[in-house]
Formats: structure tokens, sequence, C-alpha cells
């Protein structure tokens, strides 16, 4: 059995707790303060997109010969496309593959960056850049996969 990285970050919580939490404060908002309708219907959709961005969160662990999201295990050469998007200034990427299903076509997820504990973490270990695991998945992601080339 090959040897998996996880390059996921905090997805349990996220996928679990977050994404309830922001339905139940959508709730409180809407059922405590007095605000027009408009607000309230504003609340509600921002309430589940951020629901429906949360709860489709895949932790993502790799290999040399293969990347699993939610321990499904998908080629890097079925990889056909990275969209990356921000969302109050933390990435999410979406991996687009070539799967005939829609639903296991696409992959949404929070790759670990780089955060105030990580650049401790690398200041005070001896690993070098090139092996920390998210340079080491985007160089196999970019030698590997069927993403253009811009």
């Amino acid at each position: 059995m090959e040897l998996r990285k996880k390059i996921s970050s905090n997805i349990i919580f996220r996928k679990y707790f977050l994404s309830w939490f922001v339905l139940l404060l959508a709730y409180i908002i809407t059922e405590f303060f007095n605000l027009s309708r408009f607000w309230d219907y504003g609340t509600w959709i921002i309430a589940l997109l951020a629901f429906t961005l949360f709860i489709t969160l895949k932790k993502v662990e790799f290999s040399k010969s293969a990347v699993y999201f939610d321990n499904k295990r998908v080629e890097y050469e079925s990889i056909i496309d990275l969209k990356t998007f921000e969302v109050q200034q933390r990435p999410f990427y979406l991996f687009k593959t070539d799967s005939e299903n829609l639903i296991k076509r696409y992959h949404l997820t929070q790759l670990g960056g780089i955060g105030y504990f990580s650049i401790i973490k690398i200041l005070f270990s001896k690993k070098s850049a090139s092996e920390l695991p998210l340079a080491e998945f985007l160089a196999l992601l970019d030698e590997k996969s069927n993403i253009p080339k811009n």
C-alpha cells in the first residue's frame, strides 16, 4: 500500500460543524431580529450557499501514483482542469476529472495553505520547501495531470 499524504485543511470541521452552524446562525438572525423580508431572504440565500459550499468539501490525500478524494482513487491523468476561487481570503480548489458521472466529475476542497503555524513549523523543521506536501502535490499535478498549461 502506498503512503498517502494529506493536504486538505480542516475539512471535517467545516463539513460537519461549520456547515450546520451557518444554518443555525441564519435561523437565529431571522427569528430574533425583526428584519424586512428582503434581509430574511438574503440571509437564507447566503446561508444556503455557504452550507452547500462547506458540505461538498472533500478530504484530499495523494501518493506518487494517484489522488484520493474522500478515499476514492483518482488517477492524475484523469484530472483535466483546476479552478481556484476565494471566499473571504480563503482559497477553494475545484478539480475537474474526465469521469462520465456528473457527481464524480467535480471535487471541491481546500488545500493546506501557509498559515502562521505552518510558517513556524517550517522555520523550526529541517524540511526544505521541496519536501512540503503541498509543493510536492502541485509538482506531481503539474507533471502528470492533463490540465492545459497556459
